[in-house]
């Protein structure tokens, strides 16, 4: 783990035990900030996400959100950036600055990088009263400057000669930006695509108009880019203004006008806001039924997507008859066999699960999970995901020996696909190690908790979450087996992490002090528990 990251943790850690009241700012990308309120959501603090609340910044309901937890003086609000996303939500939050440093308590509000550089534009008032700004750095490897490939090479030379034949705001030349976009966009190179799309885009508007088919295009290609790097508010503009002249000119077999749909989805769905998705989707599924039929491939995917969001809204009656109308096309356009057909399977596994109909959920899953064994590569990720349900499920019902099994093959398909030196591997081998600790197989657990012990030690740091979960588990195992000094030793490395970077209220740190009391008092050392006991009672 870099310094800046574990600097990130020793802060959040310091607002907990030390500070009585402030305004704290913390920039972490969208995935960080899920894994950190993962962590702390186990403390004595208050966790409002924004994602989980899709709506506005407004002080009242936050307010009540504060008065709902009376004893509570830490509170993290999580994904702040989609509740502040235009002029008018910056400028409430200025006038709140007084009102919020005024409750007493520490707040800590999380955006993204992006979310970050709008409150430093637009929210002069409320970034005043930031007492620490703590940035967490993505986890994203920086990209490799790759040298260029001949299809590169021959755009930008065509970008050459268009602009030296016809001039910088000719069409043609115009046309040449887009094609670069389009190429920089499926390589990921997102600052170069958002480049091109955008002169692609002004040339467009002043020759074509606002409402031509090409301006669309421009629109569409850079709200799929802006969504990448998480300018959704932009993002959102953009495609609904593709969206404005696709509803009247749908285009061949109507592609752009959904792709344009499914892409606002996206939007949305990172967002939380899955009604407005849901409303879109089924847009998309009328247009494909219209154009393609119900039995084309396109409109297959589109109730799978359709199926997916009913599920996470709740609407399971709906999510599986999506499901079953997809499976009833599937059989009839790919046949059983196809890696589609068990994402389908997965999906509609995924819907009982969440109504705890477990037997029905197994079937569906193990279907899915037949199929790709059969069509897809050992190392394939989309294995990862029906395997990890199945492991997750048998776990969450007590059945270890067959979570065990599929927590290996997870194993086997990270160490195939990303490679044994890659944090998910880690965490697929702390997986493994908890399933044999589960069922009392110490030695086993020991050596899968030692894997992931090392590999994170090394990359992540001793102040990462992670490692620190690692050194507790460790240690309780070392305890069974009775290596008491390897145990002890542990536990002098791990109390003080917790009590530094999650509170001394946190669960894992009191269960931490538990196991310790438990350590001394099989190795007879009455002073000890005395102290962990007394300890114990306080906190």
């Amino acid at each position: 783990m870099s310094e800046s990251k574990q600097d990130g943790f020793k802060t959040l850690g310091w607002i907990l035990n030390k500070s009585e009241s402030g305004l704290f700012l913390a920039v972490a990308g969208e995935k960080q900030q899920t894994e950190i309120r993962e962590v702390y959501q186990a403390g004595r603090v208050g966790i409002y996400d924004y994602r989980q609340h899709p709506e506005r910044y407004a002080f009242q309901r936050l307010n009540e959100w504060f008065d709902s937890l009376p004893t509570g003086r830490t509170f993290l609000i999580f994904n702040f950036q989609f509740a502040v996303q235009g002029p008018e939500d910056l400028k409430r939050l200025n006038f709140s600055r007084d009102m919020l440093a005024g409750l007493g308590k520490n707040l800590i509000f999380f955006t993204t990088g992006y979310g970050d550089e709008q409150l430093s534009r637009g929210a002069y008032d409320f970034y005043s009263f930031i007492k620490i700004k703590i940035i967490f750095p993505e986890h994203e490897m920086p990209m490799k400057q790759e040298p260029l490939d001949n299809s590169e090479k021959l755009l930008l030379r065509a970008e050459k000669i268009r602009k030296e034949l016809f001039g910088e705001d000719h069409p043609q030349t115009g046309k040449a930006y887009y094609e670069l976009a389009c190429m920089y966009q499926k390589k990921g190179i997102y600052t170069n695509a958002e480049k091109f799309y955008k002169r692609a885009l002004d040339i467009r508007k002043t020759v074509f108009g606002e409402n031509h088919p090409d301006t669309a295009a421009c629109c569409a290609g850079l709200a799929f880019v802006f969504g990448r790097e998480g300018k959704y508010r932009d993002s959102e503009e953009l495609y609904k203004r593709a969206l404005a002249v696709y509803e009247i000119v749908p285009g061949e077999e109507c592609r752009d006008l959904v792709k344009a749909y499914k892409g606002l989805c996206c939007i949305y769905n990172r967002q939380g806001r899955f009604k407005e998705s849901e409303e879109l989707l089924r847009k998309a599924v009328s247009v494909q039924e219209k154009y393609l039929g119900e039995r084309h491939l396109d409109t297959l995917k589109s109730y799978c997507d359709l199926a997916s969001v009913c599920d996470k809204t709740g609407k399971y009656a709906e999510a599986e008859e999506f499901y079953q109308k997809a499976l009833s096309a599937g059989e009839e356009v790919l046949g059983e066999g196809s890696a589609i057909m068990a994402k389908c399977y997965c999906g509609l596994a995924d819907v009982y699960e969440g109504q705890e109909q477990y037997q029905t959920a197994e079937e569906f899953y193990k279907k899915a999970f037949e199929i790709e064994e059969k069509a897809l590569p050992e190392n394939y990720v989309d294995r990862r995901k029906c395997c990890s349900s199945l492991a997750q499920m048998y776990k969450k019902q007590g059945r270890y020996q067959e979570a065990e099994k599929f927590y290996k093959k997870i194993v086997e398909i990270d160490e195939n696909s990303v490679g044994k030196n890659d944090m998910a591997t880690a965490g697929s081998y702390y997986d493994l190690a908890h399933i044999y600790e589960k069922q009392g197989l110490y030695t086993e657990a020991e050596e899968w908790y030692r894997k992931a012990l090392n590999f994170s030690e090394s990359v992540s740091g001793e102040y990462d979450p992670f490692t620190i979960s690692i050194y507790h588990n460790l240690a309780a195992v070392c305890t069974e087996l009775g290596k008491y000094t390897e145990a002890e030793r542990l536990f002098e490395k791990l109390l003080p992490l917790c009590e530094k970077i999650f509170g001394e209220a946190h669960d894992l740190t009191a269960a931490s002090y538990r196991l310790l009391f438990r350590l001394y008092d099989r190795t007879g050392k009455p002073e000890e528990v005395k102290r962990i006991s007394e300890r114990i009672n306080i906190k």
